[in-house]
């Protein structure tokens, strides 16, 4: 198995925040699943998806450096936008850079938009909790 050097946390907006794994003080996608999918006329899909996703992202890395697709256009920190929530899916990426894993996220959605399953929170130290799994 190879060492994880980055990932990648895409929202359903299609909006993306990279974090070096350095910068995430825990790291976890519990029981992941591999499905094979094809629905009236499209093709054959193949796509992983995690049960449970927990990470505890470190307060130095809430730099707006972090953003490789954003569309507030700087307005808001990584943290700020994560708060706001509309987790799809962890980008993961590997030493030799060429391999990469997309690991979608459980998901069960409010009649907002909102993901029920997705708990993010400021901790008193600065840090961000965020959890994903189903209650």
């Amino acid at each position: 198995m190879q060492d994880v050097t980055h990932i990648e946390i895409a929202f359903d907006n299609g909006e993306i925040i990279q974090f070096n794994i350095s910068e995430l003080e825990d790291f976890l996608l519990r029981n992941i699943t591999r499905s094979i999918a094809k629905f009236a006329g499209l093709k054959t899909d193949t796509y992983l998806l995690a049960e449970e996703v927990k990470m505890r992202i470190n307060k130095e890395a809430n730099q707006p450096s972090t953003f490789t697709e954003d569309f507030e256009d700087g307005k808001n920190t990584p943290f700020q936008r994560l708060l706001s929530g509309g987790i799809a899916a962890i980008d993961i990426f590997y030493e030799n850079d060429a391999e990469s894993e997309t690991v979608y996220v459980p998901c069960k959605q409010e009649a907002y938009g909102r993901n029920e399953y997705e708990t993010i929170s400021e901790l008193e130290n600065g840090n961000l909790l965020i959890v994903i799994k189903p209650q």
